[in-house]
């Protein structure tokens, strides 16, 4: 059966749609779907394992990252496909590059650099808290720039906020009591269905915020504020923090991921062990 260059689209979104991923990885997903038609000149369901194979050789361009992403993509995508018996590859033969992950020491901020960013942040209230919220939570930027104040709820002499995180999976994390202070006063007569941070409405306006924050701070490092979820994670590892514990407040999915930030900074409550003001 011969299908439609629409047809595609349709099969891509509605793979997609399964995947469950965040809107950032669906459209780089959807992208290397597409650069993978256009150079091999297929039609999706006409694509061989030697396509797959050749196309892979031709990404020596790209760093190993991006390359295991692509990959991913296009294994993913054709097992979509060999289940709803579109195409039958045998995938086994078309297989990702071995990656092994790891930190570099040299571009973790130190804790000095965090306090220097968020003193930085302090004439504009509001990027003041979100730099903050960043680093003691550990949030992925995407989490901070969509929490609503009914993300919020009060516990104990503090609270705690609702991280809605990859795969439609939320998570409680504690928010410590002068951060959670500071929230209550910046919230003034503000509705639950409110954005917390009016002014920084998406990822691309928090990266340009952090960057300028850093530079503000004088600090010669690519600094984006997944740099400042990576500086939890260190720290709080650094200052003795469960590891397991500090899995769950970031949302990674196994201890392994946790554990890359175990050794490599330079020799309680969670929310109080990152305390910033």
């Amino acid at each position: 059966m011969a299908y439609a260059l629409q047809d595609s689209d349709y099969y891509i979104h509605q793979w997609l749609k399964e995947c469950s991923r965040s809107e950032h990885t669906s459209d780089a997903y959807r992208r290397d779907v597409k650069d993978f038609l256009a150079a091999c000149g297929v039609s999706f369901e006409t694509a061989t394992v030697g396509d797959l194979n050749r196309y892979k050789i031709d990404l020596a361009k790209y760093s190993l990252a991006t390359r295991l992403r692509k990959i991913v993509a296009l294994r993913s995508f054709y097992d979509y496909l060999n289940g709803l018996e579109i195409t039958d590859l045998n995938l086994s033969r078309f297989k990702a590059p071995r990656m092994r992950r790891q930190v570099n020491p040299s571009k973790l901020l130190t804790p000095a650099e965090v306090l220097a960013i968020i003193e930085a942040a302090k004439p504009d209230g509001e990027a003041y808290l979100f730099a903050r919220l960043l680093y003691t939570t550990g949030a992925r930027v995407s989490e901070a720039v969509g929490l609503r104040w009914r993300d919020l709820t009060p516990l104990d002499a503090a609270g705690e906020v609702i991280l809605h995180g990859k795969g439609d999976k939320w998570r409680q994390v504690p928010v410590s009591s002068m951060l959670w202070d500071d929230l209550v006063e910046h919230r003034g007569i503000s509705a639950d269905a409110d954005a917390i941070f009016q002014t920084i409405p998406d990822r691309h306006v928090a990266a340009r915020l952090v960057a300028r924050l850093a530079r503000a701070a004088r600090i010669d490092k690519t600094v984006t504020p997944h740099s400042l979820r990576h500086a939890c994670a260190s720290h709080l590892l650094e200052r003795g923090a469960n590891v397991a514990a500090v899995r769950d407040q970031l949302g990674h999915s196994s201890l392994s991921t946790t554990n890359l930030y175990a050794h490599v900074s330079p020799g309680c409550k969670l929310a109080d062990l990152l305390e910033v003001r």
